[in-house]
């Protein structure tokens, strides 16, 4: 019985704390992977990229790894260890690595500050009363807002306001380099504002155990958990950490303190080959790093009479090898940061925020709108008296390549028939039933291949052809930077000469466009879309 499709209605933003990893996890990763040979397990030929026999068969030698088969098998036809699937569908599955002691996540380190500012250290509970609140003009403002308006009004509070608790407030901040506090603690304290006072590292085990205290109906107060999706499913008994929780997606802020690792699925850091060699890829090295630092510091429990621990090159203290832990951690998460940068041979390690941000990040390179097929680029110029004021005119060039699928039923067959003769689409797509299997099969025929263009292909109901743009065709057009909503509009395309778009002047503020692109400067630059926008590739 397949799943049926429904429409997504919303998403819903979160953070997960390391129990939640630990339930999602399929597996707990605690050894590093073992070494890949460039001799026995290449295929012959040395260019396939998947790894021989031997390697598939070493099935003990990567349990508890970054290659443990549960998080998914690379190699083809060889079925997953929790799915049963095989690499093309396989979703992939997450391991963890347990800390030995909480680390402050850097990305959340500000607001994480600001929290610490706005509750008691020794009850957890908001430095304002409940019922102060409103007079303090703090419930008018939302999420992030609220949060920094209720830190800057807790500055002036010096004791507990609780009648049971009354201890006196001690005062946060981050590592100050000047006074040559190390940015490893990243979180400073004091019991009295002034300059003279004597400054404390707050670690994040502290950190974790104030934060994991603070309830609910607090958070909201101070600005969390204000838009939770309404859906009842979602308050349900069973899909609940524990007692303590309201709602599946409520954020518990906890979770801004690593206690675990997520360990990404074997699928999203695939083996790198180059000719004859096969190496790791820079994530499965820095997760590597992590467990053998965190089995270092593990180390010091069982010699308990000894202070340090020799190394291939070293000789470390427990405080060298939980500094270890810390940076390993961090560089795993970004690894940008020009005095901290860890790398391999003489390249720097590209890990996790390296690969979501930038140009050639996965945002801008995979998803963005500049990147999808059925796209094109190209200068600007004026449209004249050629264009109406709702067309755009398209090249005809491009709207022989950038087509627009159409389904073809018994209405339409002759009209696409008669495209098909004239060499006016490129591919078809006929869909044919498959009795031994019992499935739907896709086969696609590329008419541009054919000497004629497939002029002389006949048609069938229930086919989908790609024929090119025609004039009134719908085109989505959008020009860099997008500063509001005028600059993407859909208009009705017009089929012209040249090599240039034609855009109408009563666009040209919307878009924020001029026409001095004789040169073809980037300013004049617009991206174009067809009508198969959904069909983008990541």
């Amino acid at each position: 019985m397949t799943t049926p499709i429904v429409p997504i209605r919303a998403i819903q933003w979160g953070l997960l704390t390391g129990e939640q990893w630990k339930r999602y996890a399929v597996v707990k990763i605690t050894k590093p992977s073992p070494k890949i040979s460039n001799k026995s397990n290449l295929k012959e030929g040395g260019k396939d990229k998947n790894i021989g026999k031997d390697w598939v068969d070493n099935f003990d030698g990567r349990l508890n790894t970054p290659y443990d088969p549960r998080l998914g098998e690379q190699s083809d036809n060889v079925p997953c260890e929790t799915c049963g699937k095989d690499n093309f569908k396989c979703p992939g599955h997450f391991g963890y690595i347990e800390l030995p002691f909480p680390i402050y996540n850097k990305q959340y380190i500000h607001i994480v500050l600001k929290l610490l500012q706005c509750v008691c250290r020794y009850c957890a509970r908001p430095r304002i009363l409940t019922s102060h609140l409103e007079i303090q003009g703090i419930n008018s403002q939302e999420k992030i807002n609220k949060l920094k308006i209720f830190a800057e009004k807790c500055k002036p509070v010096r004791t507990c306001p609780w009648e049971n608790c009354g201890e006196p407030m001690i005062f946060y901040s981050t590592a100050n380099k000047k006074r040559g506090e190390t940015d490893v603690h990243l979180v400073y304290y004091t019991v009295e504002i002034s300059k003279t006072a004597d400054r404390e590292p707050f670690s994040a085990a502290e950190a974790f155990d104030v934060l994991s205290r603070i309830s609910y109906e607090d958070l909201q107060s101070i600005g969390f958990n204000s838009n939770l999706l309404l859906n009842e499913e979602y308050k349900d008994d069973k899909y609940l950490m524990d007692y303590s929780w309201i709602h599946t997606h409520q954020v518990k802020p906890e979770a801004m303190v690593y206690t675990v690792i997520p360990v990404i699925p074997t699928l999203a850091r695939p083996y790198i080959q180059d000719e004859n060699e096969i190496r790791e890829d820079d994530l499965t090295g820095k997760i590597n790093d992590i467990i053998k630092s965190v089995n270092l510091y593990n180390s010091f429990d069982s010699k308990i009479s000894k202070n340090t621990v020799s190394t291939r090159k070293h000789v470390k203290t427990k405080a060298d090898v939980e500094r270890d832990v810390i940076i390993n951690v961090w560089s795993l998460i970004d690894n940008k940061e020009e005095n901290k940068k860890q790398k391999r041979g003489n390249k720097v390690r590209k890990t996790i925020t390296c690969r979501l941000i930038g140009k050639e990040g996965r945002i801008q390179q995979n998803v963005a709108g500049k990147r999808v097929n059925f796209s094109a680029r190209t200068v600007i110029i004026g449209g004249g008296i050629e264009l109406k004021n709702d067309e755009f005119g398209v090249p005809r060039d491009i709207a022989e390549i950038e087509t627009k699928s159409r389904f073809v039923c018994a209405a339409y067959l002759e009209e696409a028939q008669n495209l098909v003769r004239n060499g006016k689409v490129n591919k078809i797509i006929r869909v044919t039933y498959n009795e031994k299997t019992n499935s739907k099969e896709h086969t696609t025929i590329n008419l541009t291949n054919f000497p004629d263009r497939g002029r002389s292909c006949l048609l069938q109901i229930g086919d989908t052809i790609h024929r090119h743009l025609q004039d009134g065709d719908p085109v989505y057009v959008n020009r860099q930077p997008t500063l509001r909503d005028e600059s993407m509009i859909t208009f009705r395309a017009k089929i012209i000469e040249g090599m240039a778009f034609r855009l109408s002047l009563a666009f040209t503020k919307g878009f924020n466009a001029d026409f001095d692109g004789a040169d073809f400067g980037d300013e004049n630059i617009v991206d174009f879309h067809s009508g198969n926008c959904h069909q983008q590739v990541a």
